[in-house]
């Protein structure tokens, strides 16, 4: 034998993923392998090259960076905003807010204005139609330009009429009623009064004059 055989040696780098599957990186060889060389006789013998050594690298079981990138938490401003030179005034939402209100202690209620609603209003189904109530406006009435002067309606007034301490009686008054006077079933005929003429009694072109009769004066000679 004139030269011993040696295995040679190689330094892999395998890469592995979470899900178990390996990838090899980087592969070197440390030392190279040596034939071994053999004399027998006047032969000369060669042996073979020997198949690479196979290093087993045991299975990671350390901790492992997640695919999910990192969420830095930054916490809110609050502090003043300002601009610089010709910038325009930042604006910043803030969402309304719809929980609760409470007071602490003997802390007055708080008032919420809550603007008035002027869209329109509409059922669903069968549901009645809704009633909306307007106050009365009770205020002044005025005209702009030639606007003609607004008529306002004020229902007749049918309930009782009182005075309060000395106040004179008020005086309300009916228009006469010139119409037919009639009656329904059985009901007895009206008697209107018409007060007695005295005035003078004269005529209208050939008309006879009229007579007037005294009444006759009984118990004189």
């Amino acid at each position: 034998m004139t030269q011993v055989g040696r295995e040679g040696k190689e330094r892999i780098l395998t890469e592995v993923a979470v899900n178990g599957s390996r990838t090899e990186k980087l592969r070197e060889v440390v030392e190279a392998a040596q034939d071994e060389i053999v004399l027998v006789g006047t032969k000369k013998e060669v042996s073979g090259k020997t198949d690479p050594a196979i290093h087993e690298v045991p299975e990671f079981t350390g901790g492992v960076n997640g695919a999910e990138v990192a969420v830095h938490e930054v916490p809110e401003y609050t502090g003043a905003i300002g601009t610089a030179g010709d910038e325009a005034a930042p604006v910043v939402e803030i969402p309304e807010y719809t929980g609760a209100i409470g007071t602490a202690g003997d802390e007055a209620a708080p008032v919420v204005e809550v603007p008035e609603y002027t869209g329109a209003i509409g059922t669903a189904g069968d549901e009645p139609a809704p009633v909306v109530e307007v106050p009365e406006y009770t205020g002044a009435i005025g005209t702009a330009g030639d606007d003609p002067a607004p008529v306002v309606e004020v229902p007749e007034y049918t309930g009782a009429i009182g005075t309060a301490g000395d106040d004179p009686a008020p005086v309300v008054e009916v228009p006469e009623y010139t119409g037919a006077i009639g009656t329904a079933g059985d009901e007895a005929a009206p008697v209107v009064e018409i007060p007695e003429y005295t005035g003078v009694i004269g005529t209208a072109g050939d008309e006879s004059s009229a007579s007037s009769r005294s009444p006759r004066i009984q118990g004189w000679g």
